[in-house]
């Protein structure tokens, strides 16, 4: 086995080895063969093996690449993956399975030499809100790998689940979710044709008294102007530059605030700034009109 090979087994618990046990099936020219002529009994049965029951309803099995049992799980699952067989040494196919034997769920992971070695490169779902959380963190501290930043499934696990590894000690923990609201303002250079328009978001912290979700219609609206009213403030403090040609700030009327969802550490200094005791809090943006400001 290579250098390169080895380094995906580096994980605490050695859940990724094994790779021999689970290559693809190596085939003969008659099997190929027999296998686009749909015969089915060019190669042996190779149903996945359990690694890991969580309690009733839960199994997380691991496949063998190229089987006939992996694709079939995907495509009645509707999961749209295909393994790149080059580098299927280097490739490690956890299935996350109900008690019925449905795949729900599929953990990729690769050794990615760029990256630091092993990580969970796609993470794919049936219906990405059906799976626990619980359960998913199970199956995350019985694989003990980071996912990648490259492909998005760092952001995405974190996104759906609040699940985070632990860059200091290794691990993955549940998180506290953050959010912030997104405000956007564009100006235009009318010295062009077409007309260009530059954007411009900048975040604010939520308020609990102003819900862009509102039920009451009339109170989501002024939540929208109170946004506003703070994204101003902070628009304010970055200064963007002048430039010749280009109008002044507006608010963009085509993106109106938004609540997002922070799914890693980019912003953290943004936030600390954010909740300083010097900082507009919650409530210290003033509006004008509207239900709150009477």
């Amino acid at each position: 086995m290579s250098r390169k090979n080895k380094s995906i087994t580096m994980n605490r618990n050695g859940a990724i080895g094994d790779f021999s046990d689970f290559a693809p099936q190596k085939l003969s020219v008659d099997d190929i063969v027999a296998k686009s002529l749909g015969n089915p009994g060019f190669s042996e049965p190779r149903p996945p093996r359990t690694v890991l029951d969580i309690d009733s309803s839960y199994s997380l099995v691991r496949y063998h690449l190229g089987s006939d049992e992996l694709r079939n799980d995907l495509e009645a699952a509707r999961i749209d993956h295909s393994v790149s067989y080059d580098r299927a040494p280097l490739t490690a196919l956890f299935g996350l399975k109900d008690s019925k034997g449905n795949l729900e769920a599929l953990f990729d992971v690769i050794d990615d030499s760029k990256d630091g070695g092993p990580k969970i490169a796609y993470w794919y779902a049936a219906q990405e809100q059906s799976v626990p959380t619980d359960v998913v963190v199970s199956c995350l501290t019985y694989l003990d790998v980071p996912a990648s930043w490259r492909a998005g499934a760092d952001a995405k696990l974190a996104y759906l689940f609040d699940v985070y590894w632990d860059t200091e000690n290794g691990g993955w923990e549940v998180r506290d979710a953050r959010h912030l609201v997104k405000v956007s303002f564009v100006r235009q250079c009318f010295a062009t044709r077409p007309i260009l328009t530059e954007t411009v978001d900048v975040f604010v912290l939520p308020s609990p008294e102003y819900l862009l979700d509102d039920p009451d219609r009339e109170k989501a609206y002024w939540a929208k102007d109170y946004y506003r009213e703070a994204g101003w403030a902070e628009l304010d403090r970055l200064s963007p530059s002048l430039r010749p040609g280009f109008s002044s700030w507006s608010t963009a009327a085509a993106s109106p605030p938004q609540m997002v969802k922070v799914v890693n550490n980019a912003l953290d200094e943004d936030i600390a700034r954010l909740t300083e005791p010097s900082s507009p809090k919650a409530g210290e943006v003033p509006i004008v009109n509207g239900p709150q400001a009477k």
